[in-house]
């Protein structure tokens, strides 16, 4: 259930490989490579690794878009590769009845900073470094109930590297990481528990989630991931009663590049919480507790 393959090399060097893509979130193109090359390191910086190289992947339609489109994509992504310090190394293109887009990553870490998702332990605290909602956004964009020029925020979220989010949890010597895309929180968190003796507990108030978010929900902005990721969640999630449906499908929002989820130990919260200074959020949404049922509570105090 880990975000990406590893493979130890004969120097105690752990190599890690991921791939990721998906079609366009936001009408901008530029925006849409950053973006989504973005999305695909997350995989190398939830396991406390160092992006190395990158391969650009795409379907392309054959008729229907300007060259300049997938010109404008690939200048994107280059611009997240560089920010990340990997390096390009070509990629290849398919022709496909709906654009796609993302990139295979190679990177590396040392042994002994290898971070697993369900290696958490009892009392570990739950940090969370970017706000929910970008399904939810990006759902009304394509639906009209919003304009592309009001989502700067949401935007600059996603094209936001976790790079520093990842150093942070290796700093802090976190017990367990994993980013937050397409199963939603509480579907990466579960991921978190299995095969585990924990459970989690989450106290709702104290998710972030970008603005409005919550609200176009309530209108109607359900992404059908978020539906899918509910009727999942559904069999290993309690909900309090003073949640609204809204809020329980915003905690089942899927994410397009979202933030890692960290478990930490108590004593070493605060060191987390200094070194995440500057990122989007740095949330104390809950914890894990010693229970065998491997299940999430959500709710509020």
């Amino acid at each position: 259930m880990d975000d990406a393959g590893a493979y130890l090399m004969d120097d105690g060097t752990v190599m890690l490989q991921s791939a990721d893509f998906f079609t366009p979130v936001v009408d901008d193109p530029y925006d849409f490579g950053w973006i989504s090359a973005v999305n695909s390191f997350s995989d190398i910086y939830a396991m406390g690794g160092t992006p190395r190289t990158a391969l650009n992947l795409m379907g392309w339609p054959s008729t229907g878009l300007d060259n300049s489109i997938l010109v404008d994509i690939l200048k994107g992504s280059a611009a997240a590769i560089r920010e990340s310090g990997a390096l390009p190394m070509g990629g290849h293109t398919i022709k496909s009845p709906e654009l796609f887009f993302g990139l295979s990553v190679t990177g590396f870490v040392e042994k002994k900073n290898l971070k697993l998702n369900n290696t958490g332990k009892e009392g570990d605290i739950l940090v969370l470094t970017k706000p929910l909602g970008t399904g939810a956004l990006t759902t009304a964009l394509k639906q009209g109930m919003v304009e592309e020029n009001s989502l700067g925020v949401v935007i600059a979220n996603m094209k936001h590297l976790n790079k520093n989010a990842a150093e942070a949890a290796v700093k802090a010597n976190a017990n367990a990481v994993t980013d937050v895309t397409g199963f939603g929180l509480l579907g990466h968190l579960h991921e978190m528990l299995i095969e585990t003796e924990l459970s989690a507990i989450i106290n709702y108030d104290k998710v972030p989630f970008l603005d409005g978010a919550v609200n176009l929900i309530e209108k109607g902005a359900v992404p059908g991931g978020t539906k899918a990721n509910r009727a999942h969640c559904s069999k290993f999630t309690i909900f309090g009663e003073k949640l609204s449906e809204a809020e329980k499908f915003s905690v089942c929002d899927p994410q397009t590049s979202g933030g890692l989820l960290i478990a930490v130990n108590e004593k070493n919260l605060p060191d987390l919480l200094k070194l995440l200074e500057g990122e989007p959020t740095a949330a104390v949404i809950g914890s894990l507790k010693k229970d065998n049922s491997n299940t999430i509570t959500v709710s509020r105090d």
